[in-house]
């Protein structure tokens, strides 16, 4: 079947339906270079196809080309912005590429359609928690125990980032308090020299 396939693209090169078919092979025989190759040649015709960026960006996923799979994303989702499944992608994308802050931007975005959606919310408080945002991983936590309220490993990540906040906010006001008496100290010390003077 390839060979008549490359066969008839030697007659008609941009044909999409051939180089959707010939591009599926390749991908099933995990040739995913080639696969890019014929989808970005697609592209040079058809530069606005949604699908056939949503394909070269899965390939490139694949490849591990993330920088250039985000950009693809990117471009489709500019031009179909109600496409969920591209957000989707854009989120675990910049997640896996340590693009926190716009993961979370991502999963924001698919959560006002799917606010039950658990792999988005996991996702979410993953980046809030490497954000080291822990209020904002503890609501998205919350969020989950509201749909699977007996989930033990997601209670105890809770309590455990509540506590990581109680100790920031003691830790915040013992060195306050530490610095005020400093300036305290400070201001003793000079209101002596003045009185010695």
């Amino acid at each position: 079947a390839k060979s008549l396939i490359v066969e008839w693209l030697t007659i008609d090169k941009f044909n999409i339906d051939l180089n959707w078919e010939l591009a599926s092979i390749y991908i099933l025989e995990k040739d995913y270079s080639k696969a890019e190759i014929i989808y970005k040649d697609l592209l040079l015709v058809h530069n606005d196809n949604q699908e056939i960026l949503k394909k070269l960006g899965y390939i490139l996923a694949i490849s591990q080309k993330y920088e250039l799979s985000i950009e693809i994303y990117k471009k489709a989702y500019s031009q179909d912005e109600k496409d969920l499944d591209l957000v989707n992608m854009l989120a675990n994308l910049t997640f896996h590429i340590e693009r926190f802050a716009e993961a979370i931007n991502y999963s924001k975005i698919v959560l006002k359609d799917h606010p039950r959606d658990i792999e988005v919310l996991s996702l979410m408080w993953d980046s809030y928690k490497f954000l080291e945002m822990n209020n904002e991983a503890i609501e998205a936590y919350k969020k989950v125990l509201e749909l699977h309220p007996y989930d033990e490993n997601i209670r105890g990540l809770v309590v455990e980032l509540e506590q990581i906040e109680h100790d920031k906010i003691i830790k915040q006001q013992e060195d306050e308090e530490k610095a005020k008496i400093e300036a305290e100290q400070l201001e003793q010390e000079r209101l002596n020299n003045l009185v010695e003077n």
